[in-house]
């Protein structure tokens, strides 16, 4: 990651991490992302999710219903350097929210 994304990134974690609660953590991604920035995240997370429990990109593509460019982008991702999010994902899958807010959203 170059330097100067680094650092944004970083004073972005640190002023997330500022958030208290859910409720205050829901309100700063709403007043900082668009709708749609939030629903192409919320895609994306979705794409490494099918990718990691070993769908194909086109299995992916059909249950996330992204682009299937960013299906191959995201599994780039995943095979190049995804370790944070493999590991998130994987704790998150064990949690009772799971399904509800990725798959019923």
């Amino acid at each position: 990651m170059q330097k100067d994304v680094y650092k944004k990134t970083q004073g972005l974690a640190k002023l997330l991490f500022m958030a208290q609660t859910e409720s205050e953590m829901v309100g700063l991604l709403h007043d900082i992302f668009t709708q749609a920035e939030l629903s192409k995240a919320h895609e994306r997370v979705k794409i490494f999710a099918c990718l990691q429990d070993g769908l194909s990109q086109r299995e992916t593509q059909k249950k996330s219903s992204a682009a299937i460019a960013t299906v191959t982008h995201g599994a780039q991702f995943l095979r190049d350097s995804a370790l944070v999010i493999r590991n998130i994902i994987t704790q998150a899958q064990e949690e009772s929210w799971w399904n509800k807010l990725f798959w019923r959203a």
